[in-house]
This record gives C-alpha cells, structure tokens and sequence, in this order.
C-alpha cells in the first residue's frame, strides 16, 4: 500500500483529506477507487453505501460485461451500464458542482434495479440525442429512438414509483435520490424541458428536506453532494411564475410562465443567427488576415463575424433587425431599472445584456462604440453584484452565460462568454476609466476562480502594456512623470502563434526604478509560468511614458 504522511496517494493527487483507514481510506472507498494511486476500479462488491445490500462477486476483467448481480436485468441495460461506466462518468462529473452523487449511481448499479434501469434510461436519451457531425452537436429527428428512449423512461419511473411504494418509511433514500438526479438529466438530454426536469429535482430535494432529522443511510459526502448538485440546478434553472400580463411591465418585474421562455427562446434565437457569421468567419478566417498572433480566436472571431453580412448581403438581415428589436424592448427598462432580486432573474439578465451586447458590438460600424458605454457599466454592474450575493454558485471551471452553437449546454454557470465578452469591451471602448473598470472585474473573478482565466485576463489586459504602440495616453501616465498610484503594477500578454502553444509576457514595473522588466515564459498561459525564456529591459523613455 503506498502511502505517504498525508495519506494515501490517490487522494494526494485529488487534493482531499484523506482518514487513512486500512486497508482502504473512506475517501477512496466511497468513490470507488484503489487506495493506492493506481487507475481508478469501481469494486462493486464493497458495501459502502448500503449495508444490507448483497454481496455480489468481484468484476470481470473484461470491461464489457457487468459483474453478477442478484437480479435479472435486460439486454439495454446491461448496454446502457457499460455505456455510462465506460463514457458519462467523467463528462457528468465534470459539470456536477461536486461528482460524487455520480460515482455513487456507478455503485448503486449493482444493488439497486431501480438505479440501472434510469441509468440506461439516461444512456437513451443520450444516443437519440447526440450526432457529432463536423464537431457541432445537433438534433436528429430519430423519432424510434426518442420513442425507445421514452420506453426506457416510463418504465424507470415506474420502478421507482413502485420501490417508494413497497419500502414505506423504511426507504432507502440514495436510490430515489440518485433516480431522480438521473430522471433531471433524461428531461435535458432528451428534450430540453428544464421545467420537468426541475420537478424531478424538487422532488429529491423535498425528500431529503422531510428525512433531514432522520439517520441516512448514505455517508455524508454523498447527502452533501447531491444537495449541492440539486442546489445548483435549482438555481441555473429556476422557473419564476407571474401572469402574462406582466411581460412588458419593466424589470425587474415577476415574471410570467410565458415571459421567462420567451426571452431564453429570443436568446436562443439570436445565437442561431450569431453562430452562422460565426462559422462564415471561422471558415473564411484566413482569407480575413486579422492579425491573430495574439489574444482569444474566438472573441477576435467574433468582433469581425459582422463581415459575414457584408460579404452575403441580405443574410438573415431581416432576422437580425428583428431581434435587435426585440433586444431592445427587454433591455431598455434593464438598464434603467433595478437590480433583479433572485439569483436565475439576474443571471438571465445578464445574459439578455451580454446577448444585446454582442450584438451590438458586432455590429458597431469601425469600430465607434461610445454609444455603449452605459451598456458596458450595466452588464458590469450586474455581473459585480452577481459574483458578490452568490459567490457560492460560480464554477471552478472555464466560465457562459450564453452558450452559443457548438458550446451548447443547459446550464446559465458564468463561463466561455462573460471573458471573451469583457475582453471585447476592454479592446473596443475607448473610454480609459470605463476600461479600469473591466480589469479590475477581471481581475477579480481570476482570482476567485483560479488559473483558468489566466489567458482571458491577459488578453483583457494586452492594452496596457502594448509596447508596440506606445500606448502611454490609455495608462493615464502623464508626459514626464510616472504618477504615485502607478509605481506598481503588473500585466500579462498572451500571445497566440499556435493553437497549443501560448507565449506568455509578463510587464512589471518595479517600485523605485526607471526601466520596465519584460519577461517571456513558455507555456499554457499559467500565470506562475515555470521558466522565462527571454527577459528584456525598457527604460520609460523607450516606451514614450516619458
């Protein structure tokens, strides 16, 4: 057993406390995982989390067949098992905001029949939804495969309706608890109905409200996980009920059953029509010669996707004034009014914002943005208030409010629009202040959520240390001196020559000094880059700040 003074080394490379138990810490044993830093293996035959479940046999070698088990299942189910072990493991824990309420279904699998059969409930709806054609996720019309899958469903739920019915107060909850998380993730793979989906997470969320001061059987760390899973999810997906009537009122105003879809379906809609000048762009991104050896393609992409119209005149026009209309009706009494009160009423705000914003900027003629100035402020605004109410609900990963095209997914998490958006406003406004502004925001969500916004920060901030173009007026230094606040400071500039490679600048001006140290590293964009490969000393004179 390889250990260490702080445990096992599978948890040292999770960066988990680990209890050090033998022959297995709880930690790993909870997970599924061998307490000795090898590949993970899912030992079904522990009894972790249900004492009084039988004891099945140890796991075949070969990975397509599913240990023996105490009950008959089908064909599809043994298929969808082998599926979701082999594929969905990780991408599920990967946009779970703690996974292991998903490697707690992996084991319920072998004891529970209620568990496999929403598993490969799941597993369907997955298959009739995905076709990977040229990298981009569409719908196929599989109307067999929506209606197996539907099969699939029904009768889960029935198996679940009926082990709630037969355990009476003896319930076990992880069963129920996991089938319902599963039964959310069917409603989104298959058909995109958040609202049946929520019913499935109130449901497990009213479950373990009623058994709070009961003793559960599941260990914590798997309670803690699917609360917080299902917390989120509430939280992304929130439904707010209000009459119609009330949809044209202002904002922030109770929303209606109908205004609430209404304004994702014009979001919707307008990131179709976005992604089409996306992909002309992309296509014809050569030909364009923007000048990308530096900074994030995608935003760059983005502020130039306007030509698309240009080069196929009367493409989709009548569309775009249309939802730039309609942008409009929405965003007007968002700018002037109040801040939204809920979490899901501001986090759509902002993404109606950053919708219109996108818009407008891409269509912003050379490059005159002023006239978005206020817009800039509100999204910054609400965006700063956002992270400040409910830090909690910001992910650890890549951060969209808007998921455009290839980058679709059901959740509204602040991920890979909200930089790229503040990028755009940092290279596009003209205002110096305006511009601080959106460092600073930057700045701060990199440090709450770690190296991931690294690069989009540094392309964020490319404008203060832009050598090349003496940019000394848009730092707010004087002719012939260097002003007090200004003795300090740090930048970071990402260049792009290769889609793998990043060479990352740092520009420090050191307190006391004349000359300004720049310092080249290689690598990922790290901001704590490992070992510089070229360091260069300007004197201010050199970079016109004096």
């Amino acid at each position: 057993m390889k250990r260490t003074g702080q445990g096992c080394q599978t948890c040292r490379i999770r960066r988990v406390k680990c209890d050090r138990a033998v022959p297995s810490c709880n930690k790993c044993a909870t997970t599924g995982r061998k307490c000795d830093g090898q590949q993970r293996s899912f030992a079904f035959e522990r009894q972790v989390v249900k004492q009084l479940a039988p004891k099945s046999p140890s796991p075949s070698n070969d990975p397509r067949h599913l240990p023996s088990i105490p009950y008959a299942i089908t064909d599809v189910e043994r298929r969808g098992f082998d599926i979701f072990r082999t594929h969905m493991i990780w991408p599920m824990t990967l946009v779970s905001p703690d996974p292991e309420w998903v490697y707690l279904a992996l084991q319920l699998c072998a004891s529970e029949t209620t568990t496999i059969q929403a598993v490969a409930a799941v597993i369907s709806a997955a298959e009739a939804m995905i076709n990977v054609h040229d990298g981009i996720l569409r719908r196929p019309q599989n109307h067999a495969a929506d209606s197996f899958a539907m099969k699939q469903y029904s009768k889960a739920m029935a198996s679940t309706r009926r082990y709630v019915l037969e355990s009476g107060q003896s319930t076990d909850l992880e069963p129920v608890l996991i089938a319902s998380m599963l039964f959310a993730c069917f409603e989104v793979y298959l058909e995109s109905k958040q609202s049946l989906a929520i019913r499935h997470i109130d449901y497990g969320r009213a479950l373990l409200k009623d058994y709070s001061n009961q003793p559960l059987k599941m260990s914590l760390q798997s309670c803690h996980s699917m609360i917080l899973s299902m917390d989120r999810w509430s939280l992304d997906h929130d439904q707010i009920l209000t009459s119609a009537s009330d949809i044209c009122l202002g904002w922030p105003h109770s929303w209606g059953s109908e205004a609430h879809p209404a304004i994702k379906r014009l979001i919707e809609h307008t990131d179709k029509l976005m992604q089409e000048r996306l992909d002309w762009a992309e296509h014809h991104i050569e030909a364009l010669a923007l000048g990308l050896d530096h900074g994030s393609r995608y935003s760059l992409i983005r502020l130039v996707a306007r030509l698309a119209d240009v080069v196929r005149p009367g493409s989709n026009v009548d569309l775009l004034k249309n939802a730039r209309a309609q942008h409009s009706i929405w965003c007007k009494p968002l700018l002037e009014g109040q801040d939204p009160a809920s979490p899901a009423d501001l986090l759509l705000a902002i993404q109606l914002l950053l919708s219109d914003l996108l818009l407008s900027v891409c269509d912003a003629v050379e490059e005159k943005t002023e006239f978005l100035l206020r817009h800039f402020e509100r999204t910054l605004q609400l965006m700063a208030v956002y992270l400040a109410r409910w830090p909690e609900s910001i992910l650890p990963d890549p951060p969209t409010l808007r998921h455009v095209g290839r980058e679709a997914q059901t959740s509204f998490s602040l991920d890979l629009e909200v930089l790229p958006a503040l990028n755009m406003m940092a290279y596009k406004c003209r205002d110096v202040r305006l511009r601080r502004q959106i460092i600073q925001l930057m700045y701060k969500m990199k440090r709450r959520e770690g190296t991931n916004y690294s690069v989009a920060l540094a392309d964020g901030c490319r404008w203060l240390a832009d050598i090349e173009e003496k940019r000394a007026g848009d730092l707010g230094l004087a002719d012939t001196s260097i002003p007090e606040q200004a003795r300090l400071w740090e930048v970071v500039v990402v260049h792009e020559p290769a889609a793998l490679k990043l060479v990352t600048t740092s520009v420090v001006h050191q307190p006391g000094n004349d000359v300004v140290l720049v310092e080249t590293y290689a690598g990922g964009g790290d901001p704590m880059p490992l070992k510089p490969v070229k360091i260069k000393t300007y004197s201010f004179r050199a970079l016109g700040l004096v």
